[in-house]
């Protein structure tokens, strides 16, 4: 339920200083707070800035499409991770995941998750 409290001193946008919106009903609502996931941070062969993160070496395209994979098809597939260096830079490429290619075959893009939430 929402109290005049909530909008502005004044009513907000449409409050009631607004003399044509005086006597109209006024409503709100909450919107969910987005999840947090890790981001896109270089292509494959790039650098990757992610500052005291968490870098993930995952596909590029959902495997068989050419539809640009979201963090929910980057974590459910194979993929590498290290902690970003000193200085906070990662280049996205095999030799920085310790030479490995979790995905042979598959052009691979980097993520960052700079507040190290996930696993």
């Amino acid at each position: 339920m929402c109290k005049e409290s909530q909008f502005s001193k004044e009513g907000g946008k449409f409050g009631k200083n607004k003399k044509e919106f005086k006597d109209l009903t006024k409503q709100c609502w909450c919107e969910p707070e987005p999840e947090y996931e890790p981001y896109h941070c270089s292509a494959d062969g790039g650098q990757c800035s992610c500052k005291n993160g968490n870098v993930f070496y995952g596909i590029k395209n959902v495997p068989g499409t050419d539809r640009i994979a979201s963090w929910d098809d980057v974590s459910v597939n194979d993929m590498a991770v290290v902690e970003a260096n000193k200085t906070d830079y990662v280049e996205c490429s095999p030799e920085s995941f310790g030479d490995t290619d979790p995905q042979p075959g598959i052009e691979k893009e980097c993520y960052c998750d700079d507040r190290k939430k996930v696993d």
